[in-house]
């Protein structure tokens, strides 16, 4: 079952999901999963299929460095790569989505799913929590085969809703996932991030651990545990 309002994008993945897990591990997808930001790559794989125009490709990416500048506020950012899906009608979109998510799965780095499937072996539930979209991530996550997904929603079209799912956003998103397993923050065992919109949630857990961090997280943590996993190998 997924709950979807303005506050909130929480999917429980595994319908088998057992509610007395007292452990859990969370993972970051952009840059953490995956090198990279999945919206860059949903732009690009829009315009390989003639979805997007040259015009609003150049747009995303403008709203992008306007946003890194604190010029352009982040959902605005977000939704100059989206819009397009907004002209496809409810089929052709989540073919287009479901087509996209294998794509990106097919780049997640083969350690990542391998701590994953750790996690998994040792008992713990394992949370996906991304400030990606839920139109594709919903199918990354049953891909990766996590227990829940939180994330940023999105409307019936493919448009980021706020709130963005990222910094406190995602410790608030947590919490309330918890307490609805009738359990609380101190059940985080790890979290895995790689940026400053990950501070807070590896904050929250008792083991960080930094995948390919950026100089800010790594200044938040500098005693914490830094991995580096390596790419997928594509023929």
């Amino acid at each position: 079952t997924a709950m979807q309002n303005n506050q909130n994008y929480i999917e429980v993945i595994n319908p088998n999901y057992d509610r007395g897990h007292f452990r859990f591990a969370l993972f970051d997808f952009d840059g953490t999963l995956i090198r990279g930001d999945s919206i860059a790559q949903l732009v690009i794989y829009g315009l390989k299929k003639g979805r997007i125009s040259l015009p609003a490709v150049l747009w995303s990416a403008l709203a992008g460095g306007l946003y890194h500048m604190h010029l352009l506020g982040e959902m605005t950012a977000k939704r100059a790569g989206h819009g397009f899906l907004a002209r496809m009608d409810a089929a052709e979109r989540e073919t287009f989505l479901q087509d996209f998510a294998g794509l990106i799965c097919k780049k997640i780095r083969p350690q990542g799913l391998e701590t994953i499937r750790k996690h998994k072996s040792q008992g713990d539930a394992v949370i996906l929590c991304s400030a990606s979209c839920a139109c594709y991530m919903r199918h990354v996550a049953r891909y990766l085969g996590v227990d829940a997904l939180l994330c940023t929603p999105t409307d019936a079209q493919g448009q980021p809703q706020p709130p963005n799912c990222k910094r406190g956003e995602k410790v608030r998103r947590i919490t309330q996932w918890l307490e609805e397993q009738g359990s609380d923050i101190s059940a985080l065992r790890t979290a895995y991030g790689d940026s400053a919109g990950d501070v807070q949630m590896l904050s929250a857990c008792k083991t960080p651990v930094l995948v390919h961090p950026k100089r800010a997280l790594h200044r938040a943590f500098p005693q914490a545990e830094r991995v580096s996993w390596p790419e997928p190998k594509h023929p």
